[in-house]
């Protein structure tokens, strides 16, 4: 029975398998057998797993090594690994993420592929894989992830300075990379005229063409305006240095970040699908643009608007506040509102606050004490703020100046108690007026009689 290496030195004709697969610009393991007892790898996977070239490096054999394998961080068993897989199950394998993990703390990554090797009878007879270093991707990967808290931290501090306008970018990124780990990379391989010799499934679905439409032909027969493709692949093979750029893919608007790596044999064309990053990006610089704007519009407004935290100092001091209560935004930032404003309030702070929390919002109004020692008295409305999570984490504030019109209302309020003592002083002299009259009619009658003519003198002065 012929073996996995006597199949593979009959399809590989141009020379030993082993000088082949050193040729490949990724790891490459070979499973002799379905055992898998014997793995023989070429210098880059050699390389990768710190082992000799073409050493019998296998967790199969009955001396395995002493690296523990993990996906996902879950510890893999032979039978849960590629190659395994491939030779015992017949499974085909593509985009597998291994950590691999020594015993000296040194640890690796690993972006794998497999496919079982069949005879002439459709015997599964050994395993092919393929492994791709990615131990630096995915450092920059940390380091992104690191930098996208960051960005958060700072679009939340942004946020903090809205009315009522609020987005959770961690649950955004955090939905991108997972997406990015789900997504198998796309593989193609091409001669030095340009030819397929390789296609793997993902390349032609995005190609939206059958795989043998592909082997064989030149890449720019079938995708004559493949710009920049053209450029970048040239200058790859040109200057034989690896090129990284991102495009659209030919036919339709996905994007892709492309990494293409020249050989003395052709190029090796690694490709993923970003269009999902890409959206984020500009839904990211959209929504700081209308961050921008909103921050603008807010210090537009003349009216006084304040955000102060849980604890009651104040985060966000508008333009409007500035002019209306005479203290800058460098002043105003991190003091206790309140006490920055000398408040008066209707009823207790702490009942106001609970009914803030309870309804969402409270109006009324208040006095506060300008930085120049003036009085002013404010209609205010406080709105409740919420993070991301629904819990409340501040409350913002919007204070209207009504001490002009609150002067002109009790201004008219003593004219109208004028007015009704007045009204009160004429019913009053009305009916006093009405008896006197009578007495008056009576005096004047004895002035006509004789009786009283001693005492008309003092008569004549009372009707008077």
């Amino acid at each position: 029975m012929a073996s996995a290496l006597d199949i593979l030195e009959e399809q590989f004709t141009q020379g030993n398998i082993c000088e082949i697969i050193d040729l490949f610009p990724v790891g490459v393991s070979i499973a002799t057998d379905v055992t898998c007892e014997k793995v023989i790898h070429n210098s880059i996977s050699a390389h990768f797993l710190r082992t000799k070239s073409r050493d019998l490096f296998s967790h199969s054999s009955k001396t395995p090594p002493s690296v523990r394998v993990l996906h996902k961080g879950r510890e893999l068993t032979p039978k849960d690994m590629p190659i395994q897989r491939s030779a015992w199950f017949g499974e085909t394998i593509n985009g597998f993420e291994l950590e691999f993990i020594w015993n000296d703390g040194i640890s690796k990554w690993s972006l794998c592929s497999s496919r079982p090797i069949i005879d002439g009878t459709g015997k599964i007879i050994g395993a092919l894989a393929t492994g791709e270093d990615v131990t630096d991707r995915k450092k920059r990967e940390k380091e992104l992830h690191k930098y996208h808290e960051r960005l958060e931290s700072m679009v939340q501090s942004k946020t903090l300075e809205l009315f009522k306008t609020s987005i959770d970018l961690e649950n955004t990124y955090i939905r991108i990379n997972e997406t990015l780990d789900r997504t198998a990379d796309g593989f193609f391989a091409l001669d030095n005229d340009w030819r397929f010799v390789n296609v793997n499934a993902l390349a032609t679905k995005v190609a939206a063409r059958k795989k043998d439409e592909m082997l064989g032909k030149s890449i720019w027969e079938l995708f004559s305006d493949a710009q920049p493709y053209y450029d970048e692949y040239h200058k790859a093979k040109k200057e034989n240095i690896p090129v990284f750029f991102e495009a659209k893919a030919v036919g339709n608007d996905r994007w892709l970040e492309v990494h293409a790596y020249p050989s003395e044999d052709g190029l090796s064309v690694f490709f993923r699908d970003i269009t999902d990053r890409k959206f984020m990006e500009k839904k990211t610089r959209d929504y700081n643009e209308l961050l921008r704007e909103q921050v603008r519009l807010l210090n537009l407004d003349t009216d006084f608007i304040l955000i102060r935290d849980l604890e009651r100092r104040i985060i966000f001091w508008n333009q409007g506040a500035e002019q209306g209560y005479g203290w800058t935004k460098k002043e105003a930032i991190g003091k206790i509102a309140h006490v920055l404003l000398k408040t008066r309030y209707p009823q207790p702070l702490a009942k106001i606050e609970n009914e803030v929390i309870a309804a969402g919002q409270w109006q009324g109004e208040l006095i506060h004490t300008a930085k120049d020692g003036s009085l002013i008295t404010v209609r205010s409305c406080w709105l409740l703020r919420k993070d991301a999570d629904g819990n409340p984490n501040g409350i913002i504030t919007l204070n209207r100046d009504i001490t002009e019109e609150t002067r002109i209302k009790e201004q008219m309020a003593r004219l109208e108690q004028l007015n009704t003592v007045g009204q009160m002083a004429a019913g009053i002299s009305h009916e006093i007026r009405n008896p006197i009259t009578t007495v008056r009619g009576f005096l004047q009658r004895f002035l006509s009689n004789k009786d009283f003519k001693k005492h008309h003198e003092v008569i004549n002065l009372m009707v008077d």
